[in-house]
């Protein structure tokens, strides 16, 4: 049997806060009890079979990503200690574990390579050890003591129940006993397109990009229990109205004027779907470049709408140019999402060769610049007047009153 133990915390202005030391006795435990939505993760500890203990990050209410960075644990085994005795003496926790820190991903293991003491207690010392994450691809950290019992043993809640979703976009499910916090979730074809802090008689505030039928569902949140799985889902049927895409937010894009970090950002969206982010200086500069172990901007700081990135896109880096590329063009983001970025951006200008500010961006998907025709037809150019508007999810070339697919075909 798996054991679990699982702490819950609040983010604060990007910052964790956990609010108070945490043992073995609190199967679940928030940093407040005032809900924000975005603001939490969990944390479980769990002892395997094997002994191990695998401490796994996960999403809180309103968070819909979370994972560890910089190691996670960035003291790695050297900031656990081991008491049998409410810490009166301790043992270093290497007599008992090896350490795998994740510089990427949702889990950290201390691996068992001793027997431990009954009724051992392991604790994570907060002072100079920092823990690193993210939670909706915005980096956080903090500096927590842990205590956790090991082979701590935790229930899960219950998941809600006749979950529906009226033509008024009201939600109604039945709740749990003693939950305190409820997310819905909703879904098109497999891919999360919005998330929302609910209790049952909500409206759902959500427009779709795209015609079909979406799939919600909710899990339950509260103190004392692990996160209930989701629900069963509900069918929720809905139309998209046109949308007209204007040019994309990002040409040549100015940041940090009068620095030596100034540069340009120019964001567009290919014919094949992928999202290329070129970078390079005003006049006079030589050509700025991304750099920083080949990332440069990484793709765990990119979300699409309530989806992290990484369920679309592919991340490559090279010289002037961080290019998402689709990992399958039947499963890309709707034309007309939004793509955010809000994290340390690592490139080298003429004046900096080491720049990294945290760059805020919020790019719609589908966009591009003026002057080529982006239409997939060689050669036929579209004035800037033209309007891309979208109908159902798909992408067409207004002119007045004439409407064009982007094979350059007449459809109106």
């Amino acid at each position: 049997m798996r054991k679990i133990f699982t702490i819950m915390a609040l983010l604060c202005a990007g910052v964790m806060a956990w609010g108070q030391e945490t043992t073995g006795a609190l199967c679940s435990y928030y940093g407040s009890e005032t809900y924000s939505a975005n603001a939490y993760v969990t944390l479980s500890w769990q002892t395997a079979e094997n002994g191990d203990v695998v401490i796994t990050i996960g999403r809180g209410p309103g968070a819909n990503s979370a994972s560890f960075r910089n190691g996670g644990f960035e003291g790695g085994i050297a900031a656990f200690v081991v008491s049998t005795d409410n810490f009166e003496t301790t043992t270093p926790a290497s007599e008992y574990f090896t350490a795998q820190q994740v510089y990427s991903g949702n889990t950290y293991t201390l691996v068992k390579v001793a027997d431990l003491p009954a009724g051992a207690v392991i604790k994570h010392v907060g002072a100079g050890h920092a823990l690193a994450w993210k939670v909706n691809g915005v980096d956080a950290y903090s500096f927590p003591d842990f205590f956790y019992t090991y082979g701590q043993n935790c229930d899960q809640w219950a998941a809600p129940t006749d979950v529906a979703v009226s033509a008024d976009s009201v939600i109604t499910f039945t709740g749990v006993a003693g939950a305190e916090q409820y997310t819905a979730y909703v879904y098109l074809n497999g891919s999360l397109k919005h998330e929302q802090v609910v209790q049952s008689g909500d409206v759902l505030h959500f427009s779709p990009l795209a015609s079909g039928t979406y799939a919600v569902q909710v899990v339950a949140f509260g103190n004392g229990r692990l996160e209930s799985d989701p629900s069963v889902a509900a069918s929720w049927e809905l139309t998209a109205p046109e949308i007209v895409l204007g040019a994309s937010e990002y040409c040549g894009y100015t940041v940090l004027p009068g620095d030596n970090r100034e540069a340009l950002f120019t964001w567009e969206t290919t014919d094949a779907g992928d999202v290329q982010i070129t970078i390079s200086e005003p006049e006079g500069g030589e050509a700025a470049d991304f750099h920083f172990r080949g990332n440069g901007m990484a793709l765990g700081s990119f979300m699409v709408g309530s989806a992290a990135a990484s369920v679309y896109f592919n991340h490559a880096c090279q010289g002037n140019t961080v290019t998402l590329s689709l990992k399958d063009a039947a499963n890309a983001p709707t034309p007309g999402e939004v793509i955010t970025f809000n994290a340390v951006v690592e490139y080298a200008t003429t004046l900096d060769t080491n720049a990294w500010p945290t760059i805020p961006f919020a790019y719609t998907y589908g966009t591009v610049c003026g002057g080529e025709d982006h239409t997939g037809v060689e050669n036929v150019a579209v004035p800037e007047a033209a309007e891309k508007v979208m109908r159902n999810g798909v992408i067409y070339i207004r002119m007045g009153d004439q409407l064009y697919n982007l094979l350059g075909e007449s459809v109106k």
